[in-house]
């Protein structure tokens, strides 16, 4: 589903950074038709009126979108430039990688989306994709709210794709009753998709 990029609002998140002034950053907010409010009510966004939102991207370093530092002496810098020309002072000894490796959401889902996989590392080389493991903490849940997490059963490839085509794949994956404070660990490569009635804090792989 294409996600419809609105402009970033100014209550910022707030990191904080060895030896540096604690920055905070822009937020980029995504429209989506299955996405509600829930990111103005229960987090105190400013949301665009109107508007069903449903992601929030809090720390980004993607080609697409970047965090932009808000105040203090590195106002105005990306979150890229942070890493490329100050990793040291500011992230320390760490793993190196060409862009900031963690990728931080909120999201909100007012109906139950799509299941979706993300193909692992060495798949994903192959197919010109990336890998991306991720992280979900529910902070949110409404009563009955689930989270769809990997088959609950073993399965082959035409019976897949046959339940695909007539609608009914979500019956072949774990439905998993969840409450505030539950956390899921996703690798890539699990099918996965989130029920109704779900607010996530998403960390996934950048």
């Amino acid at each position: 589903m294409r996600k419809e990029f609105i402009e970033p609002s100014y209550n910022s998140f707030a990191l904080g950074v060895a030896q540096l002034t604690i920055s905070r950053f822009e937020i980029r907010n995504f429209q989506s038709p299955h996405r509600g409010r829930r990111l103005e009510t229960e987090f105190g966004k400013k949301l665009p009126p109107q508007r069903s939102i449903g992601e929030s991207w809090e720390i980004v370093d993607r080609p697409e979108a970047q965090s932009i530092v808000r105040n203090g002496p590195l106002r105005g810098k990306t979150l890229h430039e942070l890493w490329t020309r100050y990793r040291d002072e500011i992230f320390g000894q760490i793993a190196d990688s060409p862009r900031f490796p963690l990728l931080v959401k909120l999201l909100d889902a007012h109906d139950k989306l799509s299941l979706q996989v993300h193909p692992p590392e060495g798949l994903a080389r192959r197919l010109g994709g990336e890998p991306k493991t991720e992280f979900w903490y529910v902070a949110s849940a409404n009563p009955g709210a689930e989270l769809y997490l990997g088959f609950r059963e073993s399965i082959t490839r035409d019976q897949f794709n046959s339940a695909v085509r007539d609608g009914t794949a979500a019956d072949y994956v774990h439905k998993v009753p969840v409450k505030t404070g539950d956390a899921a660990f996703l690798p890539s490569g699990r099918l996965h998709a989130l029920g109704a009635g779900n607010l996530l804090i998403e960390i996934q792989q950048n």
